[in-house]
């Protein structure tokens, strides 16, 4: 069916077919901006469209696609959600010339960084995975994709499962699924898991049958404290996971440490404390 655009955007490609919606790119003629017109293909999905524009209305994050307008097309009748265009490639780590954990905490940092803000807001993403997280042309790793977002507290509860296999928690497959923020972060925690380059193990996908092993058996060598946290966004039971902001506050310390500089100023003389001057001794009259 054609869709019928405001003339304020131009189609600059045809449209792309992902999940239950079609995207077009589009350059925006009144602010001179690319960006992306979604519309779900089945009317009565409407509802996730309209899911997708509650999420994000009210959350204002560096790491969170934005929403520019929404326009109601009378050719279907549906809406149309203009979103942010993420030009960027796709999410991965493997760049030649970068330090890898480095680069691999980073994106995971940015990762946990919207889903904070997510949370903060009461937004439960509930489709965590790699195709759902991009980056920008400047490289900023942003989330996107709200059809299955959920609030916490209001309707967190869904009839029927709804999620991707190898990244759902448990507790989102029971027929009458009752869940918390708690399935971001077992999602954050399989999507640590493809990043590192490594096959996630057995015991975890399609569906958890087991305990999986630990991050420490990656040959990234992560530090003994993200290991730890990481391990436990995968445990079975959702109260026993970190949140979020725990995540994001390992990931930054990782990424600051040894990174702060400090100035000692005398009569005479100005000394640089950092991480390869750790001290300096001074002799005073």
């Amino acid at each position: 069916m054609e869709r019928l655009i405001p003339t304020r955007y131009e189609p600059l490609q045809r449209p792309m077919r992902g999940g239950m919606s079609h995207v077009y790119i589009c350059k925006d003629t009144l602010l001179k901006r690319k960006v992306a017109i979604k519309f779900v293909d089945d009317p009565e999905d409407e509802r996730r469209l309209l899911d997708e524009i509650s999420a994000l209305q009210n959350v204002r994050s560096k790491h969170v696609v934005q929403i520019y307008d929404v326009f109601r097309d009378k050719n279907a009748p549906c809406y149309g959600i203009v979103l942010e265009y993420l030009e960027g490639p796709e999410l991965s780590v493997d760049l030649v010339g970068q330090d890898f954990l480095a680069r691999y905490i980073s994106i995971l940092y940015q990762v946990a960084s919207g889903l904070s803000d997510l949370h903060d807001q009461g937004v439960i993403h509930r489709d965590i995975k790699r195709d759902n997280i991009r980056e920008d042309a400047s490289g900023i790793v942003k989330i996107f994709d709200f059809g299955l977002a959920r609030f916490s507290g209001v309707n967190s509860e869904t009839q029927g499962f709804a999620g991707t296999f190898g990244y759902a928690a448990p507790e989102l497959y029971p027929a009458d699924a009752k869940f918390t923020t708690a399935v971001d972060v077992y999602a954050f925690g399989m999507l640590a898991w493809y990043l590192s380059g490594q096959d996630p193990p057995s015991s975890l996908v399609p569906l958890r049958k087991g305990n999986p092993p630990s991050f420490s058996s990656l040959p990234i060598k992560l530090p003994a404290p993200i290991c730890d946290l990481l391990d436990k966004t995968l445990e079975a039971e959702p109260s026993a996971r970190p949140s979020i902001s725990q995540l994001r506050g390992a990931f930054e310390a990782y990424l600051l440490q040894g990174s702060h500089k400090g100035l000692l100023v005398t009569s005479n003389s100005v000394r640089t404390i950092d991480a390869s001057h750790a001290s300096v001794r001074l002799v005073l009259s």
